[in-house]
C-alpha cells in the first residue's frame, strides 16, 4: 500500500510540475508577444521632433537636432505613446512592428 501511495504521490508531483511549466510557458509567451518594436525609417526622418514630444520614454532629439531613438522594444505599457507618435511624425517615418 505504501507503495502505491509513493507512486500516487510521484505521479501528482509530475502533474502538478507539468502544469506549473505549461502555464510559466504560456506566460514567457505572453510577454514575447507583447514586446514591440519601434521602427524608423531613417531615409525619411527629417528630425523635427514632433514624435519626441509624444513618446519622449522612447524619442529624443540630440544636441544635432538627429533622433534618437532611447528604447526601440517596449510594451503594452508605452504602446499608446508610440502611436502617438507614429501618427504625428509628418513624414511617415515611424511604424510599430509587432512581430517580436
Amino acid at each position: 500500500m505504501q507503495f502505491h501511495w509513493r507512486n500516487t504521490q510521484m505521479a501528482l508531483s509530475c502533474e502538478n510540475s507539468a502544469r506549473t511549466e505549461d502555464s510559466l510557458n504560456a506566460i514567457q509567451l505572453s510577454a514575447r508577444n507583447d514586446i514591440m518594436k519601434l521602427v524608423v525609417e531613417w531615409s525619411l526622418c527629417d528630425g523635427n521632433g514632433v514624435c519626441t514630444v509624444e513618446a519622449p520614454e522612447l524619442l529624443r532629439l540630440n544636441e544635432q537636432d538627429e533622433l534618437v531613438v532611447l528604447s526601440e522594444k517596449f510594451g503594452p505599457e508605452l504602446e499608446a505613446k508610440a502611436q502617438a507618435a507614429v501618427r504625428v511624425c509628418p513624414k511617415r517615418a515611424l511604424r510599430i512592428d509587432r512581430s517580436q
